[in-house]
């Protein structure tokens, strides 16, 4: 089932995060923890947006959440047309190949059967989220996380991709209310109250009945 393959693994979180080059070599941020997700172009003159949330943004983000960052197009359509016919399902998936790469002039999926994202070509803030929190830097992965995964509203006619989305939501959220734990030990062993109240704040705001923020 979808909803039990979403999660990364430790091991597969390993293989993930080995891939991902140094933020000042991507080309492109697929940002997805905040309240306007999109895929950002970096280039010399800047940043640019070239995909808002649509079934192109979705495309990316369920591929670069997958081991290898890749899915077998039976698979992709099923979770994006789940109320089309195969013909035309297959036909949206062509489209929608095509939309990313004419967005960025560049093959960022590539693959026959099997597709992939090319994890050199893209920086994903979920797995720069995790890198921060295994790292222990956990105020600058609580910098990134600025909204719930992909919280902004449903695809139409996408319920397997719904579901499938939620569930990294709640884990992700889980992750982020261990990190806002983890910082609240931190800085009241460290006698800093002021900051330890700031993040006791932030778990009542996330669960009200979250004992360790009392």
């Amino acid at each position: 089932h979808l909803n039990e393959a979403a999660f990364i693994g430790s091991a597969q979180l390993h293989s993930l995060t080995q891939a991902v080059i140094s933020p000042a070599m991507v080309r492109f941020l697929l940002r997805t923890l905040t309240s306007r997700p999109c895929l950002v172009a970096r280039t010399a003159a800047g940043e640019r947006e070239c995909v808002r949330f649509s079934k192109q943004l979705a495309l990316l983000a369920y591929l670069a959440t997958r081991p290898n960052g890749a899915a077998t197009r039976e698979e992709l359509v099923s979770l994006l047309w789940d109320d089309s016919a195969p013909r035309d399902a297959r036909h949206a998936l062509r489209q929608v190949i095509h939309q990313v790469r004419r967005r960025t002039q560049k093959e960022l999926v590539h693959g026959d059967g099997l597709l992939f994202v090319r994890p050199e070509e893209l920086e994903f803030d979920v797995t720069r989220f995790r890198q921060l929190v295994a790292a222990g830097r956990l105020d600058d992965a609580l910098a990134l996380y600025e909204g719930d995964f992909l919280a902004t509203g449903a695809l139409p006619g996408a319920p397997e991709f719904e579901q499938w989305a939620d569930g990294v939501r709640r884990q992700l959220a889980t992750e982020r209310r261990e990190a806002l734990r983890g910082l609240l030990a931190r800085t009241a062993d460290q006698g800093r109250w002021s900051h330890a109240a700031r993040y006791a704040r932030a778990l009542i705001e996330q669960d009200p009945a979250d004992p360790e923020a009392r």
